[in-house]
């Protein structure tokens, strides 16, 4: 339609609704990407009438899909993946080095200093894994209470998104770091097949402590924080597509 002020030809809502379906033509079936590509595509049509405006509307958007070229869409798409990815990986690295800065490095320290104690108290494995897990089950609990009126709200729809893509890729590596105990149970599962006596030295034990807070704090981090962080961060850009 023509803007009887400025005589400027603008998109319609119907061809609006036809540029989303051009995306999904193009297998991008996220709804945030469609968005910006739809954006996109309409800012070129517009740009392309300004300097002719009596091309229609097919041949304007046929000019504005040459210059994303035969595989701009897939291009974008990957693009927009791997920022979002690298923006979580941000997002992660900055929450994990608090715990490395004061006054959370005190909280750090404490909890290897706790670990090594533990080790040093108890030298059956199995109790040693019985306590970690019994920890965790704690620790799960505690951050539930704590954040759970900022966990009330869910994101909820048919549609897909790249945000809940994301969502869905940091879920799974969680489920995979759930194993982590095991993989830190080794060492001393192979020190008992031995017969070889646990080190109670302060110097061996407090790296290994270290290195199962750290670890910890890592996968609560993936189970946890991020997944909390990506559907705040939902809510924020996608409101109506949010059940509280």
């Amino acid at each position: 339609m023509y803007n009887r002020i400025t005589m400027k030809r603008t998109i319609t809502q119907e061809e609006t609704e036809h540029l989303f379906r051009v995306c999904e033509n193009h297998d991008v079936s996220q709804y945030d990407l469609q968005i910006e590509l739809v954006d996109h595509l309409a800012s070129l049509i517009e740009q392309h009438w300004t300097e002719k405006p009596e091309d229609p509307f097919k041949y304007a958007l046929y000019k504005a899909l040459q210059k994303f070229g035969p595989s701009g869409f897939q291009e974008i798409k990957e693009q927009k993946q791997r920022e979002l990815t690298r923006k979580y990986h941000r997002v992660l690295w900055n929450h994990l080095l608090d715990f490395y800065r004061w006054p959370k490095m005190l909280f750090t320290l404490t909890l290897s200093l706790a670990v090594v104690l533990l080790i040093q108290i108890v030298h059956q494995l199995h109790w040693l894994l019985a306590i970690y897990i019994f920890v965790l089950i704690c620790g799960t609990l505690v951050y539930h209470l704590r954040n759970k009126s900022e966990n009330k709200a869910n994101p909820i729809s048919d549609k897909s998104f790249l945000l809940l893509n994301q969502l869905k890729h940091i879920q799974y590596f969680a489920m995979f770091l759930c194993y982590l105990p095991c993989w830190v149970s080794l060492p001393f599962q192979l020190l008992e097949e031995q017969n070889i006596i646990m080190p109670s030295n302060f110097v061996v034990l407090f790296p290994i402590a270290f290195f199962i807070v750290s670890s910890t704090i890592v996968m609560f981090a993936y189970l946890f924080y991020i997944p909390q962080k990506i559907k705040q961060h939902f809510t924020e850009q996608f409101p109506e597509f949010v059940i509280e």
